[in-house]
Formats: C-alpha cells, structure tokens, sequence
C-alpha cells in the first residue's frame, strides 16, 4: 500500500518563491511529508487557521488559510509580472479557460469564502455561475469550475 501525505507549504512562501526564482520550489506529492498538523508553520494558532486540500485535475493540493486572508487562484503572467497565490498553469488552467486573476478564496470567521474576480469564462460552485464580486459560502465536498477547470474542496488526510 502506497501511502501518499502532502507538505503543507504557507501561501505566501509560494508566492514569494516565485518572485525570487520563477519557481513555486513545490515537491511532488510523493517527496512531501507532512510534520506537525498541531500548530500552524509560522505559529499562528491552529483555530486562526484552515487547512483544505483542493483536488486539482486529480491531483491533491493542500493548501493552509490564515483567518482573514485571501488567495488568489488564476494563471502567471511572466510579461506582466503578474503571480497568483496558486498558479493553475500547470494543470491546464489557460486551455481551460483560467484567468489570470479568476477568483478569490479567504477564510473569515472560521468561514472558507469563494469570489469570482470578474473572470472571463466564469466561476462555478456546484454547477451554479457564480455573480463576479460576490462572496460565496464555499464548504468540503464542494466542486467549483474555473472555466472548464475543475477543482474539488476536500479535507486533508493526515496519515502516520
């Protein structure tokens, strides 16, 4: 039996990794472990916190969201130097129809949010357009399309 566990890696280290090199520095899900669930990487206290696992083209990326912040989800833009909080580049987001700024996960009140940003080809939570702009409650087991992207909101595993 294969056991899979994934690192779960602050956004904002992504982002500032990709500005310094180009690079996300992000492992395959194989070469990534999981340390210490317990406690936040940078020590915010886990109920400041959401962990989700987003299932990306069937692929599994876990993702931490700090209360009252936000990602990005969209396309990089090397000419306009422009970088998403999670690039969906690499599972096909511009065939799909990915925007470069698409649309906005937060947590707030120990509630996880989707908006769509305006996107060209639309937002969709559980087959229903989403108003650009608009705050959506957005729980496990949702499936949103970014495009024709699909992207499934799961928990976590934690294996040891």
């Amino acid at each position: 039996m294969h056991k899979q566990v994934y690192e779960t890696i602050p956004v904002q280290d992504i982002v500032n990794s990709i500005r310094a090199n180009g690079k996300t520095g992000l492992l395959k899900p194989e070469e990534m472990l999981i340390e210490d669930m317990h406690q936040g990487q940078d020590n915010t206290p886990v109920g400041n916190q959401k962990q989700i696992m987003l299932i990306i083209q069937e692929t599994p990326v876990r993702v931490l969201l700090v209360q009252g912040t936000a990602m990005v989800l969209g396309r990089t833009d090397v000419r306009t130097n422009f970088y998403p909080d999670l690039d969906l580049t690499p599972y096909g987001g511009a065939e799909c129809g990915v925007s470069r700024t698409h649309c906005r996960l937060f947590y707030k009140n120990h509630m996880l949010f989707v908006t769509d940003l305006g996107s060209s080809n639309g937002t969709y939570l559980n087959g229903r357009k989403l108003p650009p702009n608009r705050p959506e409650n957005l729980a496990i087991g949702d499936v949103l399309a970014l495009g024709r992207l699909v992207i499934e909101v799961a928990l976590p595993r934690i294996e040891r």
